[in-house]
Formats: C-alpha cells, sequence, structure tokens
C-alpha cells in the first residue's frame, strides 16, 4: 500500500507541474565586416617605404580588412589573419581576429561576439570591427524569457531588439549590460544585435590583444506554470489512491 501510495504521489505531483519550455526551429543571420591596418619602420626608399620629402624616418603602411557571414549554430566563423611589412627592413606586425558564436538548447539561446588586433613591434595601427545577428525561433509553451546581457570586454556601441512575428519591439536589450524579462506567449520570435567598436593605438611592441569589443547574450526561456484545478487534481488523487488500494487488497485476498 505504502508501495502505491508514493507512486499515485509522484504521478499526481508530474500532474501539476509545469510544461517544459521547447525552443525550435533556431534560424541565424549573422554577418562581420573589420578593416584597419599598422604602420612600421622600414630602411629602403620604394614604393611600399615612404618618407617625408623622401627623408628618415621612412614608414611603411599595411592596411587589411575581412568580411564574413553566418547561417549556421555554433562557432560560425573564426576570422584571423595578420597585417605585416614587405618592405626591405619592415618590422613588426598586427594579428587581427573576430569570431560569432551562438549555442541553443531547449530553453536557452545564447550569442556571443568579438573582435579585436594584437600589435607586435609596430609604430601604430587601428581597427573597426562590426558585427549584426538575428536569431529567429518558435517557442512552443508560454514561458518567461531572461535576457542577461554582459561584455567581457570592451563595451562597443551597442543595439538589441526582441520582435514578435509581425516585427513589433518586445523587448529592448539592456545594452551595455543589465537584465530584462518578459511573459512570451507561444510562437515566433526575432532576436536582433548589433555591435561594433574600434581602437588604435601607437609604438605597440608586446603584442598582446587589444579588443574593439567582447559581448555576450545569454537568454533563458521558464515555463509559465499553469497548475491543475485543486478540486480536480485531489479527485483524481482520490481516485488513484482507492484503486491502488483495491488491487493491493485483492492480491492479499489471494
Amino acid at each position: 500500500m505504502r508501495r502505491n501510495l508514493c507512486t499515485v504521489i509522484g504521478l499526481g505531483a508530474l500532474m501539476i507541474g509545469p510544461a517544459l519550455p521547447d525552443v525550435v526551429d533556431v534560424t541565424v543571420n549573422g554577418s562581420l565586416s573589420g578593416s584597419g591596418g599598422m604602420t612600421t619602420e622600414c630602411t629602403q626608399l620604394g614604393p611600399n617605404c615612404v618618407g617625408t620629402f623622401g627623408m628618415p624616418p621612412l614608414l611603411e603602411t599595411v592596411p587589411y580588412s575581412y568580411s564574413a557571414t553566418n547561417t549556421q549554430l555554433g562557432t560560425a566563423f573564426d576570422t584571423s589573419g595578420e597585417a605585416v611589412g614587405t618592405a626591405p627592413g619592415a618590422q613588426g606586425a598586427l594579428d587581427y581576429h573576430a569570431f560569432q558564436e551562438v549555442t541553443a538548447t531547449a530553453d536557452n539561446l545564447d550569442i556571443a561576439l568579438e573582435a579585436g588586433q594584437m600589435p607586435d613591434g609596430v609604430l601604430s595601427w587601428d581597427g573597426t570591427a562590426t558585427q549584426t545577428i538575428s536569431l529567429g525561433f518558435e517557442l512552443t509553451e508560454e514561458s518567461v524569457i531572461q535576457l542577461d546581457v554582459s561584455p567581457f570586454g570592451l563595451l562597443g556601441t551597442n543595439s538589441g531588439d526582441l520582435l514578435d512575428s509581425h516585427g513589433n519591439v518586445i523587448l529592448k536589450m539592456p545594452f551595455p549590460f543589465g537584465s530584462t524579462s518578459a511573459v512570451l506567449a507561444p510562437g515566433t520570435y526575432y532576436m536582433d544585435a548589433s555591435v561594433s567598436g574600434s581602437a588604435n593605438g601607437f609604438i605597440m611592441g608586446d603584442g598582446n590583444n587589444v579588443e574593439d569589443f567582447a559581448w555576450m547574450l545569454n537568454s533563458t526561456f521558464t515555463p509559465v506554470a499553469t497548475p491543475e484545478p485543486p478540486v480536480a487534481f485531489f479527485a483524481a488523487l482520490l481516485a488513484m489512491m482507492l484503486g491502488g488500494y483495491e488491487v493491493s487488497r485483492r492480491r492479499r485476498a489471494a
């Protein structure tokens, strides 16, 4: 009888528990672009090595640029490259990098964006980067969405919205950091974000990373509890208990 009663109580608890949220059909549409350059000394006058009126100091300027698009979950792109002097006697280099990562589970959507440079032994440098991303998703259960924005580097310039299927803004993302929440009915939604930043410096020789921006969004979905009416639940529980007792009594009689 005790074992039957425990089973009944467990089933009853499941009856009043909230449905699990389900984030499905996630789509990704992202883009990335960046540009910049570095200036280093060189030793022989030429097309890539110039000076003021042809006099020292002789300098070479090396530009760089990159762009990419993103239509998938995970680390969609991890862009990196190097700007290196080509003139005789040129010294120093600048490594640039950027990535965009999107992860999705049944109750989470996370975005991480980063861009930056690593100048090493250059006289001067600069860099600018921009990332945009739009996530579409379907929510199958009424849920509370909790948006948490947290930079893990320079903030850059940020903007973002949570929109419904008609393009109406439901929430403004709490840039540059913070939290916000809302109750969402089942349906289709879009999460749009844009981040851009720039950085520059002089006489950099350590090769350390200098970020344009580094930004993360975590969105968590928690189902809205919809328990059964108390009378209906206790009536069902009583019926199950009586049924269990009857089965137990017949086994003892047999």
